[in-house]
């Protein structure tokens, strides 16, 4: 599925199937790779479990943008995995207040939102499952933020050290 967005139309909220989001799924893959190219794709949240009543599948709430307005795309983890609750409990005025408020700040909350630069879903191909991007030590298939965190400060030391190389080369050219 993919919908082209009119510039200054305002945003789609899409809900749609969770495993679509996943890099395994290729069926979902160029969708995937056209909203976060595009700059369309603003935010995913997972919604909670048994959000409808007698449905087994997982959902996810997409928002998108006619044109990006961060360089990022927030991602929230808004489902409890060990949560019992019954269907008409799981999704509370608690729960979309905390949504709303992340979308609204942006900012990394531990186990709840990330925000994730388009350039590291690239390098994740295109992996979209807040699951998968929203660390928390609580769960350790969120690892995968951690190491791309990892990942960029090994690459701005390197850059350092190559700069400092370079300059070091340039001073004793002139010398």
């Amino acid at each position: 599925m993919y919908e082209r967005l009119n510039p200054g139309q305002g945003r789609a909220v899409l809900i749609m199937e969770r495993k679509i989001l996943g890099m395994n799924n290729r069926l979902g893959r160029p969708w995937r790779e056209e909203v976060v190219r595009s700059g369309q794709l603003d935010a995913v949240i997972t919604l909670p479990p048994k959000i409808f009543k007698d449905v087994a599948i997982g959902f996810a709430i997409v928002i998108l943008r006619p044109a990006p307005i961060h360089d990022d795309v927030l991602f929230i983890y808004a489902e409890d995995p060990s949560s019992t609750a019954k269907a008409d409990d799981v999704f509370n005025a608690d729960l979309a207040a905390s949504i709303v408020d992340a979308c609204k700040n942006r900012t990394a909350i531990d186990g709840f939102a990330q925000p994730v630069s388009r350039d590291d879903l690239k390098n994740m191909s295109y992996e979209l499952r807040p699951s998968a991007l929203v660390p928390s030590g609580k769960n350790p298939n969120r690892i995968i933020a951690g190491l791309l965190e990892q990942r960029r400060d090994i690459e701005r030391e390197l850059r350092l050290e190559g700069d400092a190389i370079r300059k070091t080369i340039e001073r004793l050219g002139e010398e």
